[in-house]
């Protein structure tokens, strides 16, 4: 997962290069684990997958699909006319238990 999520960084970078001259901003978003009705049954299959994933994030829990839909309007509004190339990690957080 971590080579294709590199090349979605660097492809967003490139684009904003190549693009920014046209007006064009290019901007990414890495969402963490969001608890929907398509993604748990493959990704979290059990109660036990579940819980170690929320436990994974500093914030304890999953993401809900407004806290991915903000940043994109964010990205997607005025406010942020002078943001390109840039990768917006939205995903809780790391939790100790991820790191040790």
């Amino acid at each position: 997962m971590a080579p294709a999520k590199a090349g979605v960084v660097n492809l967003t970078i490139s684009q904003a290069g190549e693009w920014g001259a046209n007006g064009i901003r290019v901007n990414c978003i890495a969402p963490g684990p969001i608890d929907t009705e398509g993604a748990a049954p493959r990704v979290w299959p059990n109660p036990t997958v579940k819980k170690a994933v929320a436990d994974s994030r500093a914030l304890q829990r999953f993401g809900r699909v407004e806290e991915i839909a903000y940043p994109c309007l964010f990205l997607a509004s005025e406010a942020a006319s002078y943001v390109t190339g840039a990768l917006l990690i939205v995903d809780g957080g790391v939790g100790p238990r991820a790191i040790g």
